[in-house]
């Protein structure tokens, strides 16, 4: 039987820190909101509305334009410290 998205490594191993209550980033703000906005742009492309992913982009966005004013940087980029 061939695998599926649930045996893969990185599930298993993000999957684990999370049952252990480790739930570091992994991914930067900046990258999490270029995914989502390719996502609304290959939708756009698609002729799919989407109506959460723009907001989704605009959040990350946002959340990455406010920890560089802050100054708040992690390894990567991501933001440490929650905006809310």
């Amino acid at each position: 039987m061939p695998p599926v998205a649930r045996d893969g490594g990185y599930l298993q191993a993000k999957g684990a820190a999370i049952l252990a209550g480790d739930f570091s980033p992994s991914f930067t703000v900046e990258l999490a909101g270029q995914d989502a906005r390719l996502i609304s742009e290959a939708a756009v492309s698609a002729g799919i509305r989407l109506d959460v992913a723009p907001a989704v982009a605009g959040r990350f966005r946002r959340a990455a334009e406010s920890a560089r004013r802050r100054g708040v940087r992690a390894p990567g980029g991501a933001a440490r410290r929650r905006p809310w």
